[in-house]
């Protein structure tokens, strides 16, 4: 099964994954005690922060937040670089790390939530609608020179990468990670 890396803490050797809990195995996974030995293959993310770029976008559809937040929580960023993290599931409560994001929003990382169902979008940085890349570009002002990741479902990874392509994004600036 592939998890998400979320931290490593090097001090402990301990390895810090996020698990969505959708079957038997990830029942007995969660249910597992402390010290239970698993044989762990990987890892084969994609997912490298690109130094050279000025902006980092992230775009998140459900679960496929994690390995972005990843990036997001152990990001060293210069005083050039911004991060730009679009977010976007049903609702707010299916959102992991939602509360987590909310802390970690500062001057170097704008993040933007996404409601695909009908809810109330509560704050400015809320709306209610599919993350798209017009209002990536339109909230990301370095959109032209940015290195862009997409992790989500297949459906949202390619409608997302096929509308950058088509706004003059180069293919090399594109990463994805999908899942169905």
């Amino acid at each position: 099964k592939p998890f998400s890396i979320i931290s490593i803490d090097m001090d402990t050797n301990e390895l810090f994954i996020a698990v969505k809990i959708n079957g038997k195995f990830t029942s007995r996974l969660r249910s597992s005690m402390s010290g239970t030995i698993l044989e762990t293959f990987g890892p084969y993310g994609r997912f490298i922060l690109q130094e050279k770029n000025a902006d980092n976008i992230l775009i998140a559809g459900g679960i496929g937040i994690t390995p972005l937040y990843s990036m997001i929580a152990n990001a060293e960023i210069g005083s050039e670089k911004r991060l730009h993290l679009f977010y976007s599931a049903p609702k707010k409560e299916d959102m992991a790390f939602y509360h987590d994001l909310k802390r970690i929003n500062n001057s170097k990382i704008s993040i933007n939530y996404f409601f695909t169902q009908e809810i109330k979008a509560e704050e400015k940085d809320e709306f209610n609608r599919r993350v798209d890349a017009g209002i990536v570009r339109e909230k990301a002002k370095e959109f032209t020179s940015a290195a862009f990741y997409i992790c989500g479902p297949n459906s949202m990874v390619t409608s997302i990468k096929s509308q950058l392509l088509s706004t003059g994004i180069s293919a090399d600036a594109i990463k994805t990670e999908e899942f169905s």
